[in-house]
């Protein structure tokens, strides 16, 4: 990278992204032009803000099951009716309860808690007089199981699932918009190019259309020409001369197009590198296709979609199942007038409690989650089919471009033939007006065979470029091949 470059790089960073540089970034190789385009692009940065916030979320589902603590303090007073012998009795009570307790689900759906609580409950009663204090403590656990509805591993990842898709989808997104913005410079990049390579065609045409017309004059003077021989030589000296200004312009233009495409400024003249498009090797029609399907962010995209819609009916026809649980407690606990007493009791498992059950829930109509079912069994097929229809259409484009590639290579050859061809004939020409048995007319048509020719040859080269790059972003090597 020069110096310039450098330069420039440092004062678009310490400034504004996108502000006119002071200094000009002529010459740029493609990779440093890439290089600048990614860097300064606002849709590369806020495509990793995206990035981030898919791979948030799946850190965020996988804390989705933790276990969770829970305490209370709480007083209770009030006055509640008892039965005794004597018929109702009003007892008043004061209560200081204390909790703890924690609970914890699995994916699999099981729900386990436990909690402990003590208290103390003064009773007064009119009748009975004072009943004193009470100390109890008691521990309580409890598990549920789903049998039906909730139940399975897979279904309690549900989300986790999804959004590690949605990463891949990201993944595949932040993918395709670098193919985008690099095959968008390259093709502006090879554009500029082919214009600067123009210019040196048409500033060769007009040397060799001012040396020629020189030589004329000099042999008018010496009468060995008439001046009217001498008009076809200035009509394509003057023609040169706008073919240049027009040139000169459309680099201009395009020089403008690259810098802003890069993010830079564009007061100065974005020049490329002399040196032409890289010659890669072309992979076979197998190699190319089956590494189109595999590095495609389209067919990648398509595939998580087609994983989400999967596991939107997993859980759906989980939905769609009857709720049968399984329920399952145990408590303990003890009672006495002091704490100790309270402990005691609590500590010879006298008060024990056992519980196992069945809880069922069913809906009257369970049309809306059978539909549900079927939508979403519907998404899958309808993205099955979008993947089958795009693996098509890949396979299809990659034979397409590989197709043009061959073409175009057998073109430039033939293309540079003519051109080899097309200089030999100026030195034919020449010779024969020199000998007296041509024109300069002649002589003129074979001077612009000759640009028209190198101007092929040139086109054929951006051609091919193009096509070479389209293969790169279809087969996933565009930026591994130019950053």
């Amino acid at each position: 990278m020069n110096k310039s470059l450098i330069c420039a790089i440092c004062l678009s960073t310490l400034l504004v992204a996108g502000k006119t540089t002071a200094q000009s970034l002529a010459p740029l190789t493609p990779g440093e032009a890439v290089d600048l385009a990614i860097q300064n692009s606002p849709q590369v940065r806020a495509s990793k803000l995206t990035t981030k916030k898919a791979a948030l979320l799946v850190e965020q589902e996988e804390y989705r099951y933790i276990p969770t603590l829970s305490a209370d303090a709480g007083v209770r007073y009030g006055r509640s009716v008892s039965l005794s012998p004597n018929g109702a009795r009003l007892i008043e009570s004061n209560s200081i309860v204390l909790a703890t307790g924690i609970s914890h689900t699995l994916p699999i759906g099981t729900v386990l808690s436990a909690d402990i609580e003590v208290g103390r409950t003064y009773r007064d009663s009119v009748e009975l007089g004072d009943l004193g204090a009470a100390y109890d403590t008691a521990v309580n656990v409890q598990v549920t199981q789903p049998l039906l509805r909730g139940f399975g591993g897979d279904l309690g990842r549900a989300n986790l699932r999804q959004a590690k898709l949605q990463e891949k989808v990201v993944d595949a997104q932040e993918t395709a918009l670098l193919n985008s913005i690099v095959l968008d410079t390259l093709e502006s990049y090879w554009s500029l190019w082919s214009a600067e390579r123009g210019l040196e065609i048409q500033k060769s045409a007009l040397e060799i259309a001012k040396k020629q017309l020189a030589e004329a004059e000099i042999r008018m003077g010496a009468g060995d020409m008439a001046p009217a021989q001498l008009v076809p030589l200035r009509i394509q000296v003057a023609q040169a001369e706008e073919a240049m200004v027009t040139q000169e312009a459309q680099i201009r233009q395009l020089s403008i197009a690259l810098a802003e495409r890069l993010g830079v400024g564009t007061n100065e003249s974005i020049r490329t590198d002399a040196a032409g498009p890289k010659q890669t090797v072309t992979p076979s029609l197998e190699e190319a296709t089956e590494l189109a399907l595999k590095e495609s962010p389209g067919i990648s995209q398509i595939k998580a979609n087609i994983g989400a819609t999967k596991i939107r009916t997993e859980v759906a026809q989980n939905n769609a199942l009857p709720r049968l649980d399984a329920l399952a407690s145990v408590n303990v606990a003890g009672l006495g007038t002091t704490p100790s007493d309270s402990l005691s009791s609590f500590g010879s498992l006298d008060a024990v409690v056992l519980y196992g059950g069945l809880r069922l829930e069913l809906p009257v109509i369970n049309r809306a989650r059978r539909i549900e079912v079927e939508r979403s069994e519907a998404d899958t097929i309808i993205a099955e089919t979008e993947l089958e229809l795009a693996e098509r259409a890949l396979k299809a484009e990659v034979a397409s471009l590989l197709v043009n590639l061959q073409t175009a290579q057998q073109r430039l050859e033939l293309a540079k033939d003519t051109a080899e061809l097309a200089r030999e004939n100026v030195d034919a020409q020449n010779a024969r007006f020199e000998a007296g048995r041509g024109t300069m007319l002649e002589v003129v048509d074979s001077v612009e065979s000759v640009r028209e020719a190198e101007f092929r040859v040139v086109q054929i080269e951006i051609q091919i470029a193009q096509e070479r790059l389209k293969l790169d972003e279809l087969t996933g090597r565009l930026t591994e091949n130019w950053r």
